[in-house]
């Protein structure tokens, strides 16, 4: 063999060694860097600028993917799946749009669109991850009065840093950079009821502060079978009252039908609790859907005086509610699952109309009951002051006028802010049936345990 062919052999040979070994050596990894690392992911945003809220996510639970709009109407938020029906839970709006708003790249992960699967950034707008459901992430998205996009954001997988923080990683939509940000996805949500207060009777709390005092709660828990509703008439349990005395609950009637009579019935320990616990869940009205009322019937629920022709009723028998009393005179409502009644001490009282079972929305298990709301004013709580007796059986002094009509005005300011309280509250109510969960409506009217 010429000496030349072993040199070129020779250097071939050298070549491939170097070239494997090159391949092999443990370089140290190469650290990907981004010009958005410790810089906003989206360029600044006014709050006031954001008009519409748009959360994707896919349900492992239901096995199909959820998707809610909010849009904003002069000063509120609204649902516009749902009527329209406005958003009450003003926190976790202003939670979303600063989740978008502050966050903050930390660092770049991956540019590689291959990795989305794996940190679970698949966008779920796009039909082609409906082959990697596992993969998908959570999708935000925020637009202006234009529609123009503030900012959108995939948020997918979690990850503990070695300081023990939780972060998330992101993908912006369209891009294929993944980058690990601080991130709450609890924010996020798709279900109607995580954007509505279930405080809806108002009620005043250690954790809201000012609300409605309460006073008493009115049970009559009774039955109507829906296919007999116009005819039948109700079927007692019992009814009952309880009201708080010195800062606490006490019963004060309870009592069961007997023939065309009533009976109180006896209590024991384990009594009380449960009207505890019923009481406990008026803040915690939790609906997970609302259906509107018809124009005519809306009309008529929001006067205070309630008066209308019977036929203007006829569309509530469907969902379980009766008008019964007179024509033409303030009516009363009847329901297929009993009524509650609850008086606080500004004299305003809200009653809870307990309806049929409402229909399962798609994937859904929980039952739910349709509940009408109805406020008026407590007179039994407003009581008019009576007038003081005279000196001597004689006709009442100055001093003594001069007090009770002191009295009398006090009583009339009173009486006239219950009233706009009940008005107020029928004005945004009355449009609308709400469907609250069956476990609530258990507790809320509960059942009492067999006497022996």
């Amino acid at each position: 063999m010429r000496p030349t062919t072993i040199t070129l052999m020779l250097g071939v040979a050298s070549a491939i060694c170097s070239a494997l070994a090159a391949f092999y050596y443990p370089w140290p990894t190469p650290e990907l860097t981004s010009e958005r690392v410790n810089q906003p992911i989206f360029e600044a945003f006014d709050s006031k600028q954001v008009r519409s809220i748009e959360v994707i996510q896919f349900n492992d639970d239901r096995q199909l993917l959820k998707k809610i709009g909010l849009e904003r109407k002069g000063e509120k938020w609204t649902l516009p799946a749902f009527g329209s029906f406005t958003v009450s839970n003003i926190s976790r709006i202003s939670a979303v749009i600063n989740s978008l708003s502050d966050c903050r790249v930390l660092q770049l992960e991956s540019d590689q669109q291959t990795d989305h699967l794996k940190y679970q950034v698949l966008d779920p707008d796009d039909p082609e991850s409906a082959n990697s459901p596992s993969g998908m992430g959570q999708k935000i998205t925020l637009k202006d009065r234009n529609q123009k996009q503030l900012g959108s954001l995939i948020v997918g997988a979690a990850l503990t840093t070695q300081d023990g923080q939780l972060k998330r990683f992101v993908r912006i939509p369209g891009e294929p950079q993944v980058y690990v940000v601080d991130f709450d996805a609890s924010v996020l949500a798709t279900e109607f009821g995580d954007w509505v207060d279930p405080n809806v009777l108002q009620i005043q709390t250690s954790q809201n502060g000012p609300g409605n005092p309460f006073h008493s709660m009115h049970i009559n828990h009774y039955r109507l079978q829906p296919d007999k509703l116009i005819e039948a008439l109700p079927e007692w349990i019992y009814r009952g009252q309880v009201v708080l005395k010195n800062n606490a609950l006490a019963i004060e009637t309870l009592e069961q039908p007997e023939g065309e009579s009533w009976t109180a019935i006896t209590t024991d320990d384990q009594t009380l609790p449960i009207f505890q616990t019923a009481v406990s869940m008026l803040p915690q009205l939790f609906f997970g859907n609302v259906r509107a009322k018809g124009s005519a019937l809306t009309t008529a629920l929001k006067s205070s005086s309630k008066v209308a022709a019977k036929e203007t009723f006829q569309p509530m028998l469907e969902l379980g509610f009766k008008q019964v009393g007179e024509v033409d005179t303030p009516v009363e409502f009847a329901a297929t699952g009993g009524d509650v009644a609850v008086t606080f001490s500004n004299g305003l009282r809200i009653q809870l109309l307990l309806g049929n079972v409402a229909a399962a929305s798609q994937g859904e298990s929980k039952l739910s009951r349709w509940v009408m709301f109805l406020a008026s004013t407590a007179e039994d709580v407003l009581k008019k002051p009576e007038p003081p007796a005279g000196h001597n059986n004689n006709e009442l002094t100055e001093d003594q006028q001069r007090t009770y009509n002191r009295s009398l005005e006090q009583w009339q300011e009173r009486v006239e802010m219950a009233q706009q309280a009940a008005d107020g509250f029928n004005q945004l109510h009355a449009p609308w049936y709400y469907a609250v969960d069956e476990d609530v409506i258990s507790k809320l009217r509960p059942d009492l345990p067999a006497r022996k």
